[in-house]
């Protein structure tokens, strides 16, 4: 029963500290958001020191439990533990009840393969999207076009002091219309195109 009361014990300050972590991580994350106000970052600031203290309490009391275990489990540096910013760094996870250093997606390996899987499906879907937005590019160019011969024919009807002023306008939006076309081009002439 002294076995089984460590071992509860020791499991329950771990649960505690790997919440208390993670929740710090995320503060952590909060207060690097650009968009996070004075107000809400200086209230995440005062969260984060009270949170540190309640770490550094916590990696004491599971330093305490982790001794009276048979065998001891590794004790924690409140250094170390102060320093993590991923949780791929938090290597207590892998000493939960459920041991997932089994799990298949628990090994490097498989976990690079894992993002790169996910890399390989964002870049499709990216393609995807510049598939549409080129040929939106290109209608835009053309319609722009369209748009600057009818008012420019309309001013030189008028004899309207502004064609000129306008003539060069659309003389340099023509210009790097053109340039914009060609690299268009480009894509369209790519064997991987499917637009």
């Amino acid at each position: 029963t002294l076995k089984y009361k460590a071992t509860r014990d020791y499991y329950r300050v771990l649960d505690n500290l790997q919440r208390l972590i993670v929740q710090r991580l995320f503060e952590l994350h909060s207060l690097n958001l650009s968009q996070t106000a004075y107000r809400i970052g200086t209230h995440i600031t005062k969260s984060l020191q009270t949170r540190c203290k309640a770490i550094r309490n916590t990696v004491r009391v599971y330093n305490d439990a982790a001794r009276t275990l048979q065998p001891p489990k590794p004790t924690l540096n409140w250094s170390k533990v102060s320093h993590y910013m991923f949780l791929d760094e938090f290597n207590l996870l892998k000493d939960t009840r459920n041991d997932i250093r089994d799990k298949p997606w628990a090994r490097p390996a498989v976990r690079e393969t894992m993002k790169r899987a996910w890399r390989v499906a964002r870049t499709k879907e990216e393609i995807l999207r510049c598939t549409v937005e080129v040929r939106r590019l290109h209608t835009a160019i053309i319609d722009k076009s369209q748009l600057f011969e009818g008012v420019l024919s309309r001013l030189r009807e008028l004899h309207d002091p502004l064609y000129h002023i306008v003539q060069d306008y659309c003389t340099r939006r023509t210009c790097v219309n053109q340039v914009l076309l060609a690299k268009i081009q480009e894509i369209y002439d790519l064997d991987e195109f499917t637009g």
